[in-house]
């Protein structure tokens, strides 16, 4: 089971940087996310790949047609929020304003409600897991916003090692599949390895080695990760800077290569494949009463 996942936004996008932190100052920065996008769907035709792009709500407001022709492609448009704000960060109204106007913006654009959601920077973690409540209100149907580490903690029944399929939560008479991106644990830390600035700075041969080996995976590209001509952001620390653009000459052929290789759909292709696909119930450590608890403390 092999995912394709996008999250489309702009260049500058980048989580906790002083230089595009002010929302009032994107107007500023060069627009490069619909070029980028472009070769990724040129990339995906030409291998007839279907993918998953979370799309920020800001950047499609600004090109509905780069949505209308994703979606006519055939590929899934789901919500990566409208201002890309981390989630813990968040008040719940903020997250569901932000939520709802994502939400408003797509589905005008596709005519089709819009049913999957990542948050920015998978940032539902612990102390935010009330989002749930929002999510599923909202008519969200599968989250691909929870961190490997934050299912082990927080669910009973988690453990990738032992599963190839996909985890759902029932909450409130409704069910949201949860889908998580792949990661690996070195020096006590989580590395996303399935793309991003690591797919740029493995080897080919390592990122389909470990592609080969999982049962599941699922990447968690950016339309930057791809553009050896984008200006870099001021302000970066020395590791940050070399981890948002080391590979960039490089990368487009590097997924090339990997979809030539691995066959990649998209998260409804995916799921319509009930007869392949086992799904296993997570329930949150302690009760629904401690779920619906969480959900008020934040309130």
């Amino acid at each position: 089971m092999r995912i394709l996942t996008f999250d489309l936004e702009e260049w500058f996008h980048i989580l906790d940087v002083d230089a595009s932190r002010d929302i009032n100052n994107w107007h500023s920065f060069e627009k490069r996310v619909e070029y980028n996008t472009e070769v990724l769907r040129e990339v995906l035709n030409q291998y007839n790949i279907k993918a998953t792009f979370f799309c920020l709500g800001w950047v499609a407001e600004k090109y509905p047609e780069l949505i209308k022709k994703l979606h006519k492609d055939g590929h899934d448009i789901g919500s990566h929020g409208y201002y890309h704000q981390l989630v813990y960060k968040q008040s719940k109204e903020e997250f569901y304003d932000d939520l709802t106007k994502s939400l408003d913006v797509l589905e005008n654009i596709i005519g089709n409600k819009v049913t999957m959601y990542r948050a920015p920077g998978f940032s539902i973690n612990s102390e935010s897991l009330w989002a749930f409540d929002t999510l599923m209100e909202c008519g969200i149907k599968v989250d691909c916003s929870l961190r490997p580490s934050i299912l082990a903690k927080e669910f009973e029944g988690f453990d990738p090692n032992n599963f190839n399929g996909i985890y759902y939560l029932n909450h409130k008479g409704q069910k949201l599949d949860l889908l998580y991106v792949n990661s690996l644990r070195f020096l006590n830390k989580e590395l996303f390895l399935s793309g991003g600035g690591y797919f740029r700075l493995l080897p080919t041969e390592i990122f389909k080695r470990w592609t080969n080996n999982s049962q599941y995976f699922m990447t968690y590209f950016h339309p930057r990760d791809f553009d050896p001509d984008q200006r870099t952001l001021p302000g970066l620390s020395a590791m940050r800077r070399f981890k948002s653009y080391y590979g960039l000459a490089s990368s487009l052929d590097k997924l090339k290569k990997v979809l030539g290789q691995f066959e990649f759909t998209s998260i409804s292709n995916v799921l319509e494949r009930q007869e392949i696909i086992e799904q296993k119930e997570l329930t949150l450590k302690g009760s629904e009463e401690l779920f619906t608890t969480l959900a008020r403390a934040q309130a």
